[in-house]
């Protein structure tokens, strides 16, 4: 980071004594170099340190903070050493097939994504060519090691595993694998390499050889891990893990004569000093004026004395002092990665004072929000709003991240008093864009595990569960807005839902049934459960007919009903099947009032994360002032039981005057306290709505 760029940013930090500038992953020093002509920082200095890409399915950008904090500096230690005559190297390296093209909720790993999916029918092979493109490999006795990481996506009744798959290498089939479900599995190789390959062609093929008639495999990555010469080509070079020996194609070479010695860091900083040590030799730099850093044990240093000699292709460099098992960088200027630089805002006060309402919004939404903040604190509720952004700064490592949400929750439960958390902004599981379309994320989810089937669920509800018990501590929900015109017209919704009513009628919806299984049956449950004072109309698909029962929905919706219950199966678009309702229907409803409630009984009905389209549940929230002021659903595949036990005990306390967190909060701590321990009805469904809406 140079100083220009700093103040092209905005950030002025003239003046300031180098000593005192600190680069800060979270709370964690990291070491800096500062290169300036003299103690104050200002035009022509820079600082550098090495920073490292975030691993996790909410992105690859890390966030390190720069701040005027000498107590925080660690400065980085040069050692000026001159290189000797180099030893001969190799570091291992990596050519890796691993795009991520597709998304897969059911996957065993920690990231859902992965490259192909391979569909094989019995006796119809399906694979994938892969070219592994390889360079300067090294000379030594040690082999290459090709492996396929595979992904099992069928689960088939039958003791014969599902999966079947085998690796090609050129023309000759070298491994095979079998396993079943759903699993991860794979295959490893071990293969030499000769000095002049420039690639390896892989072919992965699920071969449709089970008794089964077909074999789904997902195809997550493939990767050859081979010996390779420190040799760049480009504008930098990264090794790690440095190691020497016999290197028939790297012979020991004597460095040029220093010319002169780098400007040195800030002067504060105590080179190591002493005489020539072997060197490691990188060739192939595009530039001869080269930086150099090396890692012992977790620690960089800077290499002062690096030298340069001209080559056929490129620039040849010695580094000095590089001992066995290091971490080395070298680069020229271009080659240095420059950080995106934005100022940091102030840090608030999110953790002192009364909330029982607490709003954590984007901060795209924090203006437009409240009116509906407002309109709780009339209701006797105290309430604060906080940028999602100071969480993550607060509570986190400054990236987003719903654990840090997560931590600030439980945190504000034991400390501000909060009962009710609204989350504000919508999601996305296409964290990096991997598919193009740049969806955003404003809110991040948190992901779990509602099932063998279902890895992948974002369940709001997790985040409320800051004892772990599998029972959230408070009531939660999102509004899943994108923008502020959609958050005014869900608020506008929220607020004239609350208006008394004189009469209380639920419309209980059943799709068609299963052999064995009524879901009308089911709903003479579920008006059984109701509170004293409330009547019921049906409309009942295995009655009716799909046609039928779609004209009868959309005319009873019209009615505005207190409340709409739907039992039977679902999709994110759609009720039942045949489809009963779907997305494009919400559109007949313009014209009418939004129904305070929607409860849904079956699977995936307040899905909200799709990169792409809206769910019918965010379609009933955001269209327009009809359709519905809450949803409330499964996130995920569930069972039938869940429902059986959670409709009851939920629908048993709507009452006039309830909020309808404290309702589905009750409900969950009732079956916590009868043993009945189910994923998808205590973690597995979302509200999708704002748990301090009083039902009217």
């Amino acid at each position: 980071m140079r100083f220009e760029h700093l103040q092209d940013a905005g950030i002025d930090l003239s003046g300031q004594p180098v000593q005192s500038l600190a680069v800060l992953r979270g709370s964690r020093p990291v070491a800096r170099r500062v290169v300036s002509e003299d103690a104050v920082f200002g035009p022509g200095d820079y600082i550098d340190f090495f920073a490292e890409h975030r691993q996790s399915i909410y992105g690859d950008k890390a966030a390190y903070r720069l701040v005027v904090s000498p107590g925080e500096a660690l400065p980085l230690p040069s050692d000026s050493r001159a290189p000797g005559v180099s030893n001969p190297a190799w570091t291992w390296a990596e050519a890796e097939y691993a795009p991520q093209k597709s998304y897969n909720f059911a996957s065993p790993t920690d990231d859902p994504w992965f490259a192909d999916r391979l569909l094989a029918y019995s006796g119809a092979p399906a694979a994938k060519d892969i070219v592994l493109p390889v360079s300067a490999v090294a000379a030594v006795p040690r082999s290459a090691t090709l492996t396929a990481s595979l992904i099992g996506a069928t689960n088939l009744s039958g003791a014969a595993p599902d999966h079947h798959v085998r690796m090609r290498v050129g023309g000759n089939w070298v491994q095979q694998a079998t396993d079943d479900g759903l699993v991860e599995f794979g295959m490893e190789h071990s293969m030499s390499l000769g000095v002049t390959d420039s690639q390896i062609d892989v072919g992965i093929e699920v071969t449709g050889s089970t008794p089964y008639p077909f074999d789904v495999v997902n195809l997550e990555r493939v990767a050859l891990r081979y010996p390779r010469l420190p040799v760049s080509g480009e504008s930098r070079w990264f090794g790690e893990g440095i190691q020497f020996g016999s290197v028939s194609n790297d012979p020991a070479v004597t460095p040029p004569e220093a010319v002169s010695q780098q400007l040195l860091s800030d002067g504060f900083e105590e080179p190591v000093a002493g005489n020539s040590m072997p060197s490691l030799r990188v060739r192939g730099l595009a530039g001869s004026q080269v930086f150099a850093y090396a890692r012992s044990g977790g620690s960089w240093r800077h290499l002062v004395d690096v030298r340069a000699e001209s080559a056929a292709s490129g620039w040849n460099v010695f580094v000095p002092t590089v001992l066995q098992g290091d971490d080395v960088f070298v680069a020229t200027e271009e080659g240095f990665h420059r950080p995106t630089i934005a100022g940091l805002p102030a840090l608030q006060d999110i953790q002192s004072g009364r909330a029982e309402y607490l709003v954590i919004s984007h901060a795209q939404f924090i203006d437009a929000v409240q009116p509906l903040v407002q309109h709780r604190r009339s209701q006797g509720l105290t309430a604060a709003v906080v940028d999602v952004a100071q969480i993550y700064a607060q509570f986190g490592l400054g990236d987003p991240d719903p654990q840090a949400i997560k931590d600030y929750i439980t945190s504000s439960r034991a400390h501000r008093g909060t009962r009710y958390v609204l989350l504000v902004g919508g999601d996305t599981y296409d964290y990096h864009n991997y598919l193009g379309v740049g969806s955003i994320s404003f809110v991040p989810a948190m992901y779990r595990s509602t099932s063998e089937v279902v890895r992948h669920a974002p369940v709001d509800a997790a985040l409320a569960d800051g004892d772990g018990d599998g029972v959230p501590d408070l009531a939660i929900g999102r509004l899943p807005v994108r923008t502020v015109a959609e958050l005014n017209t869900l608020m506008a919704k929220l607020i004239a839902a609350e208006s008394p009513r004189s009469t209380y009628q639920a419309l209980l919806v059943s799709g068609a049934s299963d052999p064995g299984m009524s879901f009308s049956g089911m709903n003479d449950d579920f008006f059984a459960a109701l509170p004293a004072g409330w009547s019921n109309s049906r409309i009942d698909v295995a009655a009716l007919g799909a046609s039928a029962a779609r004209s009868a929905l959309v005319s009873a919706w019209s009615q505005s009903p207190a409340m709409i219950s739907y039992v039977g199966h679902s999709a994110p678009g759609q009720w039942t099947y045949d489809p009963l309702l779907t997305v494009g229907d919400v559109s007949q409803l313009a014209g009418t009032t939004a129904v305070p409630m929607v409860m849904q009984w079956g699977c995936w009905n307040t899905y909200f994360v799709s990169p792409s389209a809206n769910s019918l549940a965010q379609t009933l929230l955001l269209q327009g002032s009809h359709g519905a002021a809450g949803v409330f659903g499964a996130v995920s595949l569930t069972d039938i039981s869940g429902h059986r036990h959670l409709a009851p005990a939920t629908l048993s306390r709507f009452t006039s005057g309830q909020r309808v967190g404290d309702v589905i909060l009750q409900a969950r701590r009732d079956l916590a306290t009868r043993g009945i321990m189910l994923v998808e009805p205590m973690i597995g469904s979302n509200l999708l709505g704002d748990p301090a809406m009083v039902l009217p």
